[in-house]
């Protein structure tokens, strides 16, 4: 998993997801954004765990859930661009499906580590999660 850099709990947070918008708005090439939806997903789902060990429940579970949110972008994206001619590679899926596989078994150890009544919004990421799976194995 790459760096994550600053958490959501730091005061200066809200400057670094107003960058990563302007960076999403700004990226053209759908291939390159899907590529830069993998990296902040992934990031988040670093986020989520370094949350986790600091106590920060509430805000682990919707940062894991964010970062799942980016990777279900991913596929419409490559579709997008296979249909304007550009095609992703076979590396490009396998790295997706490697990132989709990792992420689970965050979740799932997130799931161990949480307190009961928590599992349940949990799940909903882990449902969000094999949404990602279904849609990159439809490639």
């Amino acid at each position: 998993m790459p760096y994550p850099g600053i958490l959501p709990d730091h005061p200066l947070y809200f400057l670094k997801a107003g960058r990563d918008k302007l960076a999403e708005y700004a990226i053209r090439d759908n291939l390159q954004k899907a590529k830069a939806h993998l990296l902040l997903s992934d990031k988040r789902a670093g986020m989520a765990m370094m949350l986790i060990k600091k106590g920060k429940n509430d805000l682990a579970i919707t940062t894991f859930s964010k970062g799942e949110k980016y990777a279900l972008k991913i596929s419409p994206l490559l579709k997008r661009s296979k249909q304007q001619g550009v095609t992703y590679t076979d590396e490009m899926v396998d790295t997706l499906k490697k990132s989709n596989l990792k992420h689970r078994e965050l979740l799932e150890s997130l799931l161990k580590q949480m307190p009961q009544g928590r599992s349940e919004e949990l799940k909903l990421v882990l449902d969000l999660n094999t949404q990602v799976k279904n849609q990159l194995n439809s490639l």
